[in-house]
């Protein structure tokens, strides 16, 4: 587990006072959004497309998205919905292209054992994880971009802790 001084560190800042502009918007959050997604769907071409639809979405909404207090969460929030839908109408293929970048993200990714691990969590347990513990968002950020409350996000990431902590022991022995 990061501590918490290393948490703040990693994570940029966010302007909360809202965008400028949807170019402003994208060029902040698309990145993380998309950075997390990668982790979510197990793949890049399958989070660059919910990226790019979720940002779609966005636009399309784009006058009531830039007044709320977290255009960001609606961007995860929309991201997350589509991921849901085509997890629930097919079987997501995960073709495993990994980039080479020197991130602690991209140190997780580049691990295949952490990559397969990750693909056998439940979806909730996997954002929970991957949102509290790699990005480092509180609980109750977490559960309002998952629509439940904090402590079930808490749950959900210790389950998936330990079922990490499994998987990853039995790719070791």
């Amino acid at each position: 587990m990061v501590s918490d001084q290393r948490q703040r560190e990693a994570l940029p800042d966010v302007d909360l006072s809202g965008p400028a502009s949807f170019e402003d918007f994208v060029g902040a959050e698309a990145p993380r959004v998309f950075a997390a997604l990668r982790l979510v769907a197990g793949g890049r071409a399958q989070a660059e497309d919910l990226l790019l639809d979720a940002l779609m979405q966005v636009w399309d909404r784009w006058d009531r998205v830039r007044q709320t207090d977290d255009a960001p969460g609606d961007l995860f929030r929309m991201a997350m919905s589509l991921y849901q839908t085509r997890l629930s109408a097919e079987a997501p293929a995960r073709a495993h292209d990994l980039p080479v970048v020197a991130t602690p993200i991209a140190r997780i990714e580049a691990s295949d054992e952490m990559l397969v691990a990750l693909d056998h969590m439940d979806p909730p347990e996997r954002l929970s994880v991957v949102l509290m513990d790699l990005f480092g968002y509180p609980s109750k950020d977490v559960g309002d971009l998952m629509g439940i409350r904090a402590s079930r996000v808490r749950s959900l990431a210790h389950h998936g802790r330990q079922e990490l902590r499994r998987r990853l022991s039995e790719a070791d022995g």
